[in-house]
C-alpha cells in the first residue's frame, strides 16, 4: 500500500483529509515521501470555525467581541436609564422645593393682606369717625350762625329762650339772669312777656352771646348759653 502510494505522490498531488494525513504520518514506513503540510493548506483542512467554543462541559460559550457589545450596549442603555432616573428625581426634589417656597411665600403674603385688611378697618373706622365729627361741627356751626341771625331778625325769640330757660325752676324761687346788654334792654322792655311767677333780677354780661342766659338761683345754675347748648348737642351726638 506504500508503495502505491508513493509511487501516487510522486506523479501527481495526494488528497488526504487531516486525519487521514495524521495516521500516515504517524506511521514510520508510510510516512516516507509525505509532503508536510502547509499552513494554509491545514487551514484548509481543519472545519471552518463557527465563532462559538464550546466549554468543557460542551456549552457554547459567546464570542468575547460579541459579548463586549451586549455588555457596552447593555451599559448605555443602563446609562440613559440612571440619567431618566436622575432628571425625574431632580425635577421632582425641585417641584417640592419650589411648592415649599411658594407656600412659605403664599403664606406671608396671606399675613400681610390680613394686616393691611386689620389696618384699613382700623383706619376706616378712624375717617368715619372722623367724618362724622367734621359732619357734625359743620352742621352746628351753620345753626349757630342761623339761630344768631334769626334771633337778630326776630327778637322774640329772646324771651322764648328765656321762657324755656325758667321753666326749669320752682315757683316762687329767686332767680338772677345774666344776659348779653342787648338782651337786658328787650327782656326789660318786655318783661310781661316773661312766663315766671318768682322773684327775677336782669343782669347785664357780655360774656354772654345774643339769645343766651345764664341762671344762678340758690338750688344751683341752669346754663341757657347758646354756645353750651350746642355742646351738648354735638357730644349727644357723636356720642351716638
Amino acid at each position: 500500500m506504500s508503495r502505491k502510494i508513493l509511487k501516487k505522490e510522486a506523479t501527481s498531488e495526494i488528497s488526504l483529509s487531516l486525519p487521514e494525513y495524521l495516521e500516515l504520518s504517524n506511521s514510520p514506513s508510510e510516512s516516507k515521501g509525505l509532503k508536510p503540510l502547509e499552513l494554509p493548506e491545514l487551514a484548509g483542512l481543519m472545519p471552518a470555525s463557527s465563532g462559538t467554543d464550546l466549554n468543557p462541559a460542551g456549552n457554547r460559550i459567546p464570542d468575547p467581541q460579541n459579548r463586549a457589545s451586549s455588555i457596552i450596549a447593555d451599559a448605555e442603555a443602563r446609562g440613559k436609564e440612571i440619567e431618566e432616573e436622575a432628571l425625574e428625581t431632580a425635577m421632582m426634589t425641585f417641584a417640592e422645593k419650589l411648592q415649599v417656597a411658594v407656600g412659605a411665600e403664599t403664606a406671608e403674603l396671606r399675613e400681610q393682606f390680613a394686616m393691611s385688611l386689620d389696618k384699613f378697618a382700623a383706619l376706616e373706622n378712624q375717617i368715619k369717625e372722623r367724618v362724622e365729627k367734621d359732619l357734625v361741627e359743620l352742621a352746628l356751626a351753620v345753626a349757630k350762625k342761623v339761630i344768631d341771625r334769626e334771633i337778630k331778625t326776630d327778637r322774640t325769640i329772646v324771651l322764648d329762650l328765656l321762657n324755656n330757660a325758667l321753666a326749669k325752676l320752682q315757683e316762687r324761687s329767686l332767680a338772677e339772669v345774666h344776659l348779653n346788654p342787648e338782651d337786658v334792654t328787650y327782656v326789660e322792655e318786655n318783661r310781661p312777656g316773661i312766663k315766671f311767677r318768682g322773684t327775677l333780677e336782669l343782669v347785664s354780661d357780655t360774656s354772654i352771646s345774643i339769645g343766651g342766659c345764664l341762671i344762678h338761683t340758690d338750688n344751683g345754675d341752669i346754663d341757657g348759653r347758646i354756645n353750651s347748648q350746642f355742646d351738648e348737642i354735638s357730644h349727644g351726638l357723636l356720642e351716638e
